[in-house]
């Protein structure tokens, strides 16, 4: 469904925000629940190239996947809550 993605963000120029600050709507039981995050997120270093320890970067080094799984492991209580499905 085009643009659902898109609405699951509540900053909606569609840029990185300068303040680094997301905004993302999430369903418990029914009812909107928004999540705050910020866009600092896990990397591991391997032999000089930095990359994300879980959810990785589009081929356009699109971000919305990595926030998507950072703000789902909030909702959820942390990272490890998403383990396994």
């Amino acid at each position: 469904m085009p643009g659902r993605v898109e609405k699951v963000f509540l900053n909606k120029e569609n840029e990185q925000n300068a303040a680094g600050i997301y905004g993302l709507e999430f369903y418990r039981l029914g009812l909107p629940t928004t999540v705050v995050i910020d866009d600092w997120l896990p990397v591991k270093t391997r032999n000089g190239d930095k990359s994300t320890i879980f959810a990785k970067l589009g081929d356009d080094n699109a971000l919305w996947g990595p926030f998507i799984e950072k703000a789902l492991a909030k909702f959820h209580g942390n990272y490890t809550h998403l383990d396994g499905g």
